[in-house]
């Protein structure tokens, strides 16, 4: 513990030092330390894995998560307020797919970033390991795009730096001629 000394110059009370902490602070959530229940989606019953929970809803209710990301194109928020929005609401996989046929989200209001199950486990994930190596290999070929524009965006500053040159050059004639 470390003491404190408030502005008066007096002593304060005692504050725990966090400093000598032995964990990088990173948090990370994993099937094997959860002893939590996960509850179905579209149903009440309680599975015992998040891949369980998944399987569940992919054989019991027509509904494969990790396709639905990808089909939407779900970032971090959209994935968090898309699994609040079908606890809240009480959907079933049908009209779940239906409902967002016309390319606006039933769930894009902020209201569904709020949890409706507390610690909900489904909301611990990360997308990535959710959707697997397909999420990656669509990252990558987004990184070629990306590569693109920053290449092309390099070739823009270069003609830029060059006109800028080109145009002091030709102030720098304007100033001799006067």
């Amino acid at each position: 513990m470390a003491e404190y000394t408030d502005h008066d110059g007096g002593a304060g009370e005692e504050v725990p030092d966090l400093s000598d902490s032995d964990d990088d602070g990173q948090w990370e959530w994993t099937e094997e330390s959860s002893n939590a229940s996960i509850v179905c989606l579209f149903c009440d019953r309680s599975l015992n894995s998040i891949s369980d929970t998944l399987q569940h809803c992919l054989s019991e209710h027509d509904v494969n998560i990790p396709d639905l990301v990808k089909k939407f194109s779900l970032d971090d928020y959209g994935y968090i307020k898309m699994i609040n929005y079908i606890r809240s609401e009480k959907c079933s996989g049908e009209s779940l797919l239906q409902s967002s046929n016309n390319g606006v989200f039933p769930w894009d209001s902020d209201n569904y970033m709020r949890p409706v199950l507390p610690d909900d486990p489904l909301l611990q994930i990360d997308l990535e390991d959710l959707c697997g190596v397909e999420a990656m290999v669509v990252g990558q070929s987004c990184g070629g795009q990306a590569a693109d524009l920053l290449q092309r965006a390099q070739q823009a500053e270069e003609r830029a730096l060059r006109s800028e040159e080109a145009l002091a050059r030709a102030m720098e004639d304007l100033h001799k001629l006067k």
